[in-house]
């Protein structure tokens, strides 16, 4: 699965979300780790590859970028457990090596 963001603005607040665990951390540590994708400082038109979620909610992609999902348009439970269908707009807040940003972004399969 991936995602492409549509549009964005900076912001200076911290993105909050869930908290993975130790075991959880020591995984996602562990595939980011092996990511091999130079870092994307540019998001403009880029197809970014999730490469591991924690609960749906908070996005680790290829290239460095995190994405945490705010507005969820999924109808499975709270939106966060299941990923969304490809073609799904949502809001999101990412960071990438550049900073940090508000925007729209499309899920692609």
């Amino acid at each position: 699965m991936a995602l492409q963001i549509l549009s964005y603005s900076p912001i200076d607040e911290n993105i909050l979300g869930p908290t993975p665990n130790v075991t959880e951390t020591e995984y996602i540590l562990e595939v980011t780790k092996n990511d091999e994708t130079p870092r994307i400082t540019n998001v403009e038109g880029v197809r970014l590859k999730i490469l591991t979620t924690h609960r749906g909610t908070i996005l680790y992609c290829a290239g460095g970028v995190t994405v945490s999902r705010v507005s969820p348009n999924t109808t499975s439970g709270n939106g966060y457990y299941a990923m969304p269908s490809p073609g799904t707009e949502e809001m999101v807040h990412f960071s990438t090596p550049n900073g940090r940003f508000r925007g729209q972004a499309i899920f692609l399969d």
